[in-house]
């Protein structure tokens, strides 16, 4: 993560090289849901008591804020291409979980460094308003497209993922269970995210509701995003609810 590259510079002299800081959060507000205003944006998850009113300012992240002061000493691009002595990392932007997340391909071993774009021991959360479930299926898209160039895929969280083009198949397909089933709720009648939450996680400990949260919160502003979803505005601390166009 960006926040530890500054004492990693400092222990090797090393530069800092990424895609660029995140995007300003009035601008990220406005690519999920043209509303910087929009409560239900804000990067935070409701929990306990606090998911009666979502996004409230007393509600507990349950992911790490981005790294908003990130600015690295040099930029990255999709496609670029660092060398050294007998090794190759080529640049893939892969937004998504954040907006500037990159992966690296190391041709000579064709492996993938995934970093937090495709983990090895469960889905990734996609926080909004810097997360976007759309970068993230496009991003997953980007990685299957390279079809048997890789071999392996090194994540930043879990295992060595070993059948990777099976397996970002596999996130892909899993993504898209996820929103026919937000549609199939929906179906029902206007819904809140905790609901919606309670209704499809409901053997997920407590303490990981949050991050759930999070990530049918980006399944819900994919679909408003996709016209398939709408909402009215809600009342201070009170509720918003969702439903079907």
């Amino acid at each position: 993560h960006s926040p530890a590259s500054r004492a990693l510079a400092a222990a090797t002299g090393a530069p800092v090289l990424g895609f660029g800081p995140h995007p300003p959060a009035d601008a990220a507000h406005e690519a999920c849901a043209g509303s910087p205003a929009d409560p239900s944006l804000r990067r935070r998850a409701p929990q306990g008591d606090q998911w009666a009113v979502e996004g409230s300012d007393a509600a507990p992240a349950a992911e790490e804020p981005a790294d908003l002061a990130f600015i690295p000493d040099g930029l990255l691009a999709h496609g670029d291409v660092l060398a050294g002595d007998g090794w190759t990392l080529e640049c893939l932007h892969t937004p998504g979980h954040i907006s500037n997340h990159l992966c690296f391909a190391l041709p000579e071993e064709r492996a993938v460094f995934t970093g937090d774009h495709v983990m090895g021991w469960s889905s990734t959360i996609i926080p909004p308003p810097d997360g976007n479930l759309g970068d993230y299926l496009r991003s997953l898209e980007l990685l299957i497209a390279r079809g048997d160039r890789d071999e392996v895929y090194w994540p930043t969280h879990g295992p060595a993922i070993t059948a990777p083009n099976r397996y970002a198949r596999a996130l892909l397909a899993h993504r898209h269970r996820r929103t026919d089933q937000i549609l199939a709720c929906l179906a029902d009648g206007p819904t809140s995210i905790p609901e919606l939450v309670a209704r499809m996680y409901t053997t997920t400990p407590e303490t990981l509701r949050p991050a759930a949260a999070l990530s049918v919160l980006a399944h819900i502003i994919h679909l408003t995003e996709q016209g398939h979803v709408t909402f009215a505005p809600a009342a201070h601390n009170r509720t918003r609810r969702y439903s079907l166009t």
